[in-house]
């Protein structure tokens, strides 16, 4: 199985969820969502992610929400 994105960046930043959480001001419980492939984010999210990794934004772009009727949430046929 490949690693989320954002947990192997964190990952090699030694970065707990937590410490994220409070650098980048995104709660605890949505950066758990996004790295378990369960939500996708709105940019403003994911740029305070990427401030707080010190990565460029693209770096995290797949995890964006695009809209749709289920915005946010990834559907499992």
């Amino acid at each position: 199985m490949e690693i989320n994105t954002l947990k192997r960046l964190r990952g090699e930043r030694g970065m707990k969820i937590k410490e994220l959480a409070k650098q980048s001001g995104v709660s605890i419980a949505t950066i758990s969502a996004i790295e378990n492939n369960k939500r996708k984010a709105q940019i403003a999210t994911l740029g305070n992610l990427a401030r707080a990794l010190d990565v460029p934004l693209n770096a995290l772009l797949e995890f964006l929400d695009t809209g749709g009727p289920d915005r946010g949430r990834i559907r499992h046929l």
